[in-house]
């Protein structure tokens, strides 16, 4: 496992590559840290700590990205490019249980990554469009256990196109879309079992 932050400051490292191993970022809390580099390699990331991490970069390391309970527990991910969260050969892991983890969308991108959402015990928010007409087009597997699958728009629309499908044997919980953007739709026909 490869550590980049003391969770106060930037990555000052202009490229990563992961080489079949772990990245793991370190953010504290109420901090925001940069990495603007690139990432490549076959390994994962896991995003540590409460506070915020922003990629900004196209990325091309090829395994998955995990925040939350899957791993290590918090804090946002920001993604401010469509390709920030690497090949769609991996995908990223959201939240469970009582962690904060959160995925960050802004800047009008289209981003391709699959994505499983773990249900949380709470109101804690899994995706959250920061601002803009936002795209995410790779399917989404919702996780059981827990209470819901929370989705949030601050300021802008946040479009989903692929497919949500349950892990658990129907859809016995709420997808709960909240904020105050322009709101995120979903058509029945996306919705598989």
């Amino acid at each position: 496992t490869l550590i980049v932050g003391d969770g106060s400051n930037n990555s000052d490292i202009s490229s990563l590559t992961t080489n079949n191993a772990t990245l793991r970022f370190v953010t504290a809390t109420n901090t925001t840290q940069t990495h603007a580099g690139p990432i490549h390699g076959t390994g994962t990331m896991q995003k540590q700590g409460s506070g915020t991490l922003i990629l900004g970069d196209a990325n091309t390391f090829t395994g998955s990205v995990n925040l939350g309970a899957q791993n290590v527990n918090g804090g946002a991910l920001r993604i401010t490019h469509g390709g920030a969260l690497g090949s769609t050969a991996g995908q990223t892991f959201i939240g469970g249980g009582t962690s904060d983890a959160r995925l960050e969308v802004l800047g009008g991108i289209i981003v391709p990554e699959p994505l499983t959402l773990a249900q949380d015990s709470g109101t804690i928010v899994h995706v959250l469009n920061v601002a803009a007409t936002n795209t995410l087009t790779g399917n989404v597997t919702l996780n059981g256990g827990g209470n819901t699958w929370t989705l949030q728009s601050d300021a802008g629309r946040i479009v989903f196109t692929g497919d949500f499908t349950s892990s658990a044997s129907g859809f016995t919980r709420p997808i709960q879309v909240q904020g105050d953007g322009d709101g995120c739709p979903l058509h029945p026909h996306q919705l598989r079992h």
